[in-house]
């Protein structure tokens, strides 16, 4: 439930542009919500957030590996 909140605020901060979509994507992968994480790391990668560089190495993203969707965002990235 703790999870949930930080996530709300997260989401609510994105929408007023004062957080990037990065930021609710990491919390989604903890819930092991992939398919929401990989949406708002669509995002990311559309806004070109600068956390992007981090895709291909942090370990953060290891529960995405193998996801054809995230090796496509990855490509976009420029990775």
């Amino acid at each position: 439930s703790e999870a949930r909140e930080i996530l709300n605020r997260l989401i609510a901060l994105e929408t007023k542009g004062s957080a990037g979509p990065i930021h609710p994507a990491m919390v989604y992968i903890g819930l092991g919500n992939i398919d929401e994480a990989i949406a708002w790391l669509d995002k990311a990668v559309e806004a070109r957030q600068s956390h992007v560089v981090y895709l291909k190495q942090d370990a953060k993203f290891d529960p995405l590996r193998g996801d054809p969707r995230f090796e496509e965002l990855l490509h976009r990235a420029g990775w």
